[in-house]
């Protein structure tokens, strides 16, 4: 327990011949008066000890006049800054009264305000406004011009959300705010915000980077309903009011607990606390939401270090104490003991007494700001046992994570098919106006609650998953990068491919039950027209696959995670043999180089996950590449006359083998050695070939039209099906209120068109493999071909590659039309947002229609930009294979 005891209280009605409210803004000066806002008297008063000097204001929009004052800041030179809440502006006042100075008025611009809550000014004259209602902090210059602000409105849910789906920032930036209501710095000039809507507190540091959230709503210890205040003293303690907690609760700058204020004495408990300060001689001022009294308390003036130091010694065994210490050390500069303490932190943390903390607190900034110091500091060798048992933590945290995730999935799967065949009996009865509107189908209703409850939870579970899997991924990275020993490499890569192969388990269980739920939905999808009972069937299995869809969410952002580590340590490592055996095994070696090529054939109609699964896969694969050099002998191939046919583009039974060799060679160059052509990692036999080899791999050019006219027609079959489904948002959004059996049929209809374009982007991206796949043969037999010289100058050779190169000009003609068509729907896109928000902002009913229109025009625009990126990179691969290729032709005199 903290030093702190009640003192005194002052300010009560009988001190005074007039009616008193609750305060609602302290400051103190610098001749320390303590200056109050009387909020319910639209007044200022200003108190020397327990003894009223005097008040100025009275209710009014004048000058000097207010209408429920709030946050109150004092300047170096005395001048008085009052929040003018409710006149939403700013009044600037001398030491005495005297008014100075307005600025603000009511709005959401720059330069506007919305409830003006709290104030700070900082030692250069800069003025920080906290607006509630505008949710977020503004500047103005000591003149009272905007200097812009930082922050929206949104919950930490919404936050999480944004995080989650990956939100583009102009749709959601952070920071958010709900209601934010005070601010307060520490001695590092750090600035924490009561954000108190989200039930916590923000921290950011000097330069406005966000450094920390700490808090939730709850009543346990660190939790908070509605945070109104926060103080700060000279040894940085943090004092918060809890308001509806009863309780004023203290914190070290980094969000640890230390202790809290629930009575002003052994009987009297802390109701409502609203506002705390604390004075030059460290005491501290607390006001109460019903309460014109103020209560002060002695709080302790030893240092922060003295403080831990007297926790680390009552309670050795807490590894929370032993953060806080590295912690502060490491604020100071010291990396040496900030290291020291996070040792022993994760020692204790993997004691056997400390397992079940470690997992509920898990403390991931403790171990990266472990791994940055290193990072920073080279000193690997000194803290490698901390970094392997901290390695060890984080696994056990990040399987748990996983685990977490999956059950929760388990558990919401169960209750959602008791839900989807409840909802499918109660539409059949809708549908077959059979409902009896006098019953209430409480069954129903707790199992649709229960599947909402769930939904969330693995929505928080995900959130929590990435955010876990991100943290891990820069720990090893940070290992690896700091110049450390054989040992932290192999643990730190081991880690990455175990945790590969787990995903893999996952991924191969999930996608076989994805695949056997699409059959049944295929099945019914067949005879809907003839039995409407099939609906029940094809939603159950529809609605099951896009839980399984969410699930993947978290787990391909785990693989992403993975991929990135495996790139940034074999780029920042110095051990480039052990890492090249480790991407060797992963890249090089079945069947783990089978595992990210079949995830990702399982996840084909996920095109935006499956683009960044993708491009990452082929990133580490160059990266490989680069790191095995030159000095890595190839491996001899031998291709049979048959490799050099056209792939059918409608083959389904898709070869991992070829598909793996495909990525392996995607961006490599060509090199003849030793009488062999050298591309990637293959090598091969150029002694002689087949008879009119030109005309054989001129069929497989020739078979490229076909893939251009299949792809063309699967792309204006998905743009339809796209209209299809505008179309019937559109007609849902119109249906009257009172009918309730026009929306199932059109939900139902839009569940269907869902899974035809989910089919189709299969069929999309499923093309695209198989024309890899004949790109690559068309590449390797005309790289073959030249370098046989006397085949490579017969006029059928001649005539193929002028073909060739005529394919050649029209991709890259075809990928500068494409760019410039997504060119223009960016700026298409947001013109038409912007009229949608116009039209809305008016809030005219007979807008209606068109915002409608405007809206599915933007629907079809991003479908639009989808599709255009998608074939931009796949035109954009073909181009640079054949470039390269061209490159290759023109050094052996192939071809000019």
């Amino acid at each position: 327990m903290l030093p702190i005891a009640f003192e005194n209280l002052f300010r009560s009605d009988h001190e005074s011949s007039e009616q008193l409210s609750p305060p609602s803004g302290f400051a103190f000066s610098p001749q320390g008066h303590f200056v109050i806002t009387d909020d319910f008297n639209h007044r200022i008063q200003i108190y020397d000890g327990d003894k009223q000097l005097g008040s100025f204001g009275e209710k009014g929009k004048g000058n000097g006049q207010f209408h429920y004052p709030k946050g109150i800041a004092i300047d170096k030179h005395g001048n008085i800054y009052v929040a003018d809440s409710w006149n939403h502006r700013v009044q600037k006042f001398d030491s005495q009264g005297n008014h100075q100075q307005t600025f603000g008025s009511y709005g959401e611009g720059k330069g506007e305000l919305n409830e003006p809550y709290d104030i700070m000014v900082e030692n250069c004259g800069r003025i920080l406004v906290v607006e509630r209602y505008n949710h977020r902090l503004q500047w103005f210059s000591p003149e009272g011009n905007s200097l812009g602000w930082i922050g929206q409105r949104g919950t930490v849910l919404e936050e999480h959300l944004a995080s989650f789906y990956e939100t583009s920032a102009d749709l959601f930036a952070s920071p958010a705010f709900e209601f934010p209501t005070s601010i307060g710095t520490d001695s590092q000039g750090n600035y924490f915000i009561t954000d108190s809507g989200n039930h916590r507190i923000v921290k950011f540091n000097k330069n406005w980077q966000r450094v920390l959230t700490f808090g939730e709503r709850g009543e346990e210890v660190g939790q908070f309903q509605y945070p109104l205040c926060v103080s700060i003293g000279e040894n940085d303690l943090l004092y918060v009011s809890d308001l509806n907690n009863n309780r004023v609760q203290i914190f070290s700058p980094f969000g640890q607990f230390l202790d809290s204020i629930e009575k002003v004495d052994d009987s009297t408990p802390l109701k409502a606390p609203c506002l705390t300060a604390i004075d030059s001689h460290g005491k501290l001022h607390v006001g109460l939401v019903f309460n014109p009294r103020i209560f002060r308390f002695s709080t302790p003036s030893e240092s922060l270090e003295s403080i831990v130091g007297d926790r680390v010694q009552s309670d050795p065994k807490n590894p929370e104490w032993s953060i806080l210490q590295g912690q502060l050390a490491e604020q100071s500069a010291e990396p040496l003991r900030a290291t020291e303490n996070y040792a022993k932190a994760i020692q204790l943390m993997r004691s056997e007494t400390n397992l079940e903390w470690s997992t509920k607190n898990f403390n991931a900034n403790l171990l990266l700001n472990l791994s940055r110091i290193v990072l920073k500091e080279h000193s690997s060798s000194k803290n490698e046992t901390a970094l392997l048992n901290g390695l060890k933590v984080f696994t056990q945290q990040i399987k748990y994570s996983r685990e977490k995730v999956q059950k929760t999935y388990e558990e919401w799967e169960e209750v959602a098919q008791k839900f989807s065949d409840k909802e499918f009996k109660k539409q059949l009865e809708i549908l077959e106006d059979r409902e009896d509107h006098r019953i209430f189908n409480q069954e129903l209703f707790d199992v649709e609650k229960q599947d909402k409850i769930l939904f969330r939870e693995i929505r928080a579970a995900s959130y929590k998953h990435c955010r876990l899997s991100d943290q891990l991924a820069e720990y090893i990275s940070n290992i690896i990068s700091s110049q450390c020993s054989a040992i932290l490499i192999q643990a730190g890569c081991d880690n990455l491919v175990e945790r590969l192969n787990e995903l893999e388990e996952t991924f191969s269980a999930k996608l076989a039950l994805k695949e056997t739920n699409e059959l049944e939905m295929v099945k019914a999808f067949s005879k809907l027209q003839e039995d409407q009972s099939k609906w029940n069937i094809f939603l159950t299995n529809f609605l099951a696959n896009n839980r399984i869809v969410l699930l993947f969410t978290s787990l391909l952002f785990e693989l992403r995670t993975l991929l990135i580590a495996f790139k940034c340590s074999a780029q920042a490592s110095t051990e480039n043999q052990k890492i090249n055996a480790i991407l060797t095994k992963v890249i090089g070696q079945s069947p783990t180089n089978q595992i990210v090529p079949k995830i990702l054939l399982g996840i084909q109609e996920t095109r935006s996950a499956h683009t960044i699964i993708d491009t990452l896969w082929r990133d580490l694969i160059d990266t490989w590449i680069a790191l095995r050099g030159k000095n890595k002998k190839p491996s001899v191939g031998k291709l049979e006359l048959d490799y050099f046919s056209p792939v059918p583009f409608d083959i389904e039974d898709l070869n991992i083998e070829e598909i793996i060799n495909s990525y392996n060679v995607e961006s490599t160059g060509f090199e003849i050695k030793s009488k062999q052509l050298i591309m990637g990692n293959s090598a091969y036999c150029t002694d002689s070939l087949p008879d009119a080899f030109a005309q054989r791999i001129s069929q497989i050019l020739e078979s490229q039209t076909d893939y251009d006219a299949k792809n063309q027609e699967l792309q204006d079959q998905l743009k339809d099906l796209h209209k299809q489904h505008g179309d019937l948002n559109q007609q849902l959004k119109r249906v009257n209120p009172q009918d309730k059996r026009t929306p199932i049929s059109i939900n139902n209809n839009i569940s269907a068109v869902n899974f035809q374009i989910s089919l189709l982007k299969r069929m999309i991206l499923t093309l695209e493999v198989n024309e890899n796949h004949n790109i690559n043969r068309l590449i390797t037999g005309s790289a073959l071909l030249a370098t046989n010289k006397e085949a490579a100058q017969e006029p059928s050779a001649q005539s193929f590659y002028e073909n060739l190169a005529a394919y050649h000009s029209q991709e890259e003609t075809q990928v500068d039309c494409i760019a410039k068509e997504i060119k223009s729907f960016n700026f298409r896109f947001p013109d038409l947002k912007n009229q949608q928000l116009s039209l809305n902002l008016e809030q005219n009913i007979e807008h209606v229609d068109r915002s409608i229109q405007l809206e599915n025009e933007r629907e079809e625009i991003k479908n639009n930009l989808e599709d255009s990126k998608f074939n931009l990179i796949r035109r954009s691969r073909t181009c640079n294979r054949l470039g390269r290729l061209f490159d290759f032709l023109r050094q052996t005199n192939a071809y000019n």
